[in-house]
C-alpha cells in the first residue's frame, strides 16, 4: 500500500517512510495538528504543561517563514480586517478591564490565541496543497473513529 501527500511518501510493504526536505513548513502543519489532537492527552498521564506553547513555537515559525516568502500579500485584505476587529474590540473592552479583573498576563495570553489561529490558517492555505489536504482529512477521520470508540469506553467505564 503506498501514500504520498507531496511531503511524506510511505510504503507499508517495505515499511519504509521518506520525509522531503523541502517541504518542511508542510510537514510542520501535519505535526501541529498531531500535536493539538494529543497535547492534552499527554498533559494527563504527567508531561509539563508548558508542551502547549510548542504549537505556539511551530506557529511563530511558519510565521517568520510567511513573512519571509511574503505569503501575508495574498491575504492582506483578512490581516487589515482582522486587526481592525481586535482593534475595536479591545477599545470596547478597555473602560471594562479593571473592572473584570484583568492582568498584562492574562491579556498576552488572549492575545496569542487570538492571532495563533489566522497565523495557522494562512500558512495552511499557503504551504498546504490540495493532496496535502486530502491526506490530511483522511488522517483525521480515522482518528474521529478511534476517538468515537474511546469516548464509549469512557462514557460506560467512568
Amino acid at each position: 500500500m503506498k501514500s504520498e501527500s507531496g511531503f511524506i511518501y510511505c510504503d507499508l510493504r517495505k515499511l519504509k517512510v521518506e520525509i522531503h526536505k523541502k517541504n518542511w513548513q508542510q510537514l510542520m502543519i501535519v505535526f501541529i495538528i498531531i500535536c493539538s489532537l494529543v497535547e492534552r492527552i499527554l498533559i494527563g498521564i504527567g508531561m509539563p504543561t508548558f508542551i502547549i506553547y510548542i504549537i505556539d513555537l511551530l506557529d511563530c515559525i511558519l510565521l517568520l517563514e510567511l513573512i519571509r516568502k511574503r505569503g501575508w500579500k495574498k491575504f492582506s485584505i483578512f490581516i487589515l480586517l482582522y486587526t481592525i476587529l481586535i482593534i475595536l474590540g479591545s477599545l470596547i473592552a478597555l473602560p471594562n478591564y479593571l473592572l473584570w479583573g484583568g492582568t498584562p498576563l492574562f491579556t498576552i495570553i488572549e492575545l496569542r490565541n487570538i492571532i495563533r489561529f489566522p497565523v495557522f490558517f494562512i500558512s495552511c492555505t499557503f504551504f498546504l496543497k490540495e493532496s496535502n489536504i486530502e491526506y490530511i482529512y483522511k488522517i483525521l477521520t480515522y482518528v474521529f473513529y478511534i476517538n468515537f470508540f474511546v469516548i464509549l469506553y469512557q462514557y460506560f467505564t467512568f
